[in-house]
């Protein structure tokens, strides 16, 4: 089974906005999310934009730091 390049840039584009809406709703800056996840705010921010696909660690890492300390 092949996989579908445009899928994946349509996962791509779904995850980012769920990315950027979560750190939105936390307060968090697109700074503050670079470095947790250690690339530069450019790159996440291409993430963010569905530009790019995120690596899982990457998107653990993201998420771990989005959702610590929150109560949303």
């Amino acid at each position: 089974m092949a996989i579908d390049p445009s899928n994946l840039k349509q996962r791509s584009i779904m995850i980012g906005k769920l990315i950027r809406e979560a750190r939105l709703k936390t307060g968090h800056t697109l700074e503050e999310c670079a470095e947790a996840t250690g690339v530069s705010p450019e790159q996440f921010e291409a993430y963010e934009r569905g530009e790019q696909a995120i690596s899982l660690p990457e998107l653990e890492a993201a998420a771990f730091f989005i959702f610590s300390n929150c109560s949303a």
